[in-house]
């Protein structure tokens, strides 16, 4: 018989630094970013590939509207340098 531990270590869970607030999108992605991270200026777009298909200014704005009305339908992600989690998740659809 095995005897299994967890420790009991503390995490301090960061708050989502941006945040998407429409994750189906069909001609528009509407982003909202944290102060700390409108400093940085701009944050990219990927495909499912990793390949990177376009880069948006943020322009020191928390809330950003970008036209994907150009995109061809899938799934695609955005980063941006600060953020530590994981990239944020949209579907492009017609």
């Amino acid at each position: 018989m095995f005897k299994i531990i967890l420790s009991g270590t503390d995490f301090d869970a960061k708050e989502n630094l941006v945040e998407c607030t429409n994750t189906i999108a069909r001609d528009e992605l509407h982003l909202k970013f944290a102060p700390e991270e409108t400093r940085l200026g701009s944050f990219k777009i990927y495909n499912v590939l990793g390949q990177h298909i376009m880069t948006v200014d943020i322009n020191n704005s928390n809330d950003i509207t970008i036209d994907v009305s150009h995109l061809t339908n899938g799934i695609y992600y955005t980063t941006t340098v600060l953020s530590s989690g994981e990239p944020l998740k949209f579907l492009k659809s017609s």
